[in-house]
């Protein structure tokens, strides 16, 4: 049985950010029956705006800034129908991690009718989007922010003796946050892990198939509303998909296509990633996922030899670390 609030079908998308989910809220919130936050406690202080609602720059500092407490998903979704009573679905993108889901089940008023499914994109393209994130937020939320980022980046390279062949520059911004995005990667991989039983929402797919999107519309509706072509037709417009993230609308670039994304990182790029992921054997948290990522894990036996060298290649301190 699907619940209900007032005779309102919800649902739930949880995601770890720099998916789409903003765009995937937006779009949404864009169906006249579907009302569509984009994380709980935000997304009600502004309008719909062309068909989205958007979260302005100084609510999405604070969330990130403070820690996060969401209200009770039955208060949420109660006070997105007092401000949109013609919804017929009642929805958020983005409110919970799948940890964040799991550990506060009982505490937060979810029920096991919501209706959930879980967003993510590649391995890669999320990594870099994490990073340009972090650069980005590096330098607009100042030290509150940057603080933990330099900490997590210093950790690392102690740990895994990165000086003898790379001297940690903290004005070094993009191997600084690298380096805090390797830190916070596994978080990232284990929560895939642990969606691996609720419906997964492909990025790439959600972005690039109207028919895999109605399909997701369908999905988080109970099939209980129609997807009309030109409501399809306004998700696709060329405009829309361009609109794919809140932030860094000019100065985030970065390859949609994984392996054009991995070959332009750095030497030191490719090899710390690969190796840290293999040393934790994260590519295993992607085996139930629409990703092939045997590139990687190739790449695990040749990093082996490369490594005899010590004191050229962080291949072996990385491995003997972890």
């Amino acid at each position: 049985m699907i619940l209900q609030i007032k005779d309102k079908i919800n649902f739930l998308v949880l995601s770890d950010g720099c998916c789409g989910s903003a765009w995937l809220a937006a779009n949404l919130d864009r169906h006249p029956l579907v009302a569509c936050t984009c994380g709980f406690g935000v997304g009600l202080e502004v309008d719909h705006i062309d068909g989205g609602i958007w979260i302005d720059r100084k609510i999405r500092g604070d969330r990130m800034t403070k820690k996060y407490q969401a209200n009770s998903v039955t208060d949420h979704f109660e006070l997105i129908e007092k401000k949109y009573p013609s919804a017929l679905v009642l929805g958020d993108v983005h409110g919970f991690t799948v940890c964040q889901y799991l550990r506060n089940l009982q505490l937060k008023g979810v029920h096991d009718s919501t209706r959930l499914a879980h967003l993510i994109r590649h391995p890669i393209t999320y990594f870099e989007r994490s990073l340009q994130h972090y650069i980005w937020a590096f330098e607009e939320y100042g030290e509150e922010f940057s603080k933990p980022i330099l900490n997590k980046a210093q950790s690392l390279h102690n740990a895994i003796k990165l000086d003898r062949f790379y001297e940690f520059d903290p004005s070094d911004l993009r191997m600084v946050c690298f380096l805090s995005c390797l830190q916070d990667f596994p978080n990232h991989a284990e929560n895939v892990w642990l969606a691996r039983n609720i419906k997964t929402i492909y990025f790439e797919k959600m972005l690039s198939d109207p028919d895999y999107y109605a399909d997701v519309v369908r999905h988080l509706t109970g099939g209980q509303v129609e997807v009309h072509s030109d409501y399809l037709e306004e998700v696709f417009s060329s405009e829309s998909v361009q609109n794919t993230g809140r932030i860094m609308k000019t100065t985030c670039t970065y390859k949609s296509d994984p392996m054009l994304q991995f070959n332009e990182w750095s030497n030191l790029e490719q090899e710390l990633f690969t190796v840290f992921i293999c040393s934790l054997n994260l590519t295993e948290k992607y085996s139930h996922c629409d990703y092939d990522l045997s590139h990687w894990k190739s790449r695990q036996s040749t990093l082996a030899n490369v490594a005899s060298d010590h004191d050229r290649s962080p291949s072996m301190l990385l491995s003997k670390s972890m």
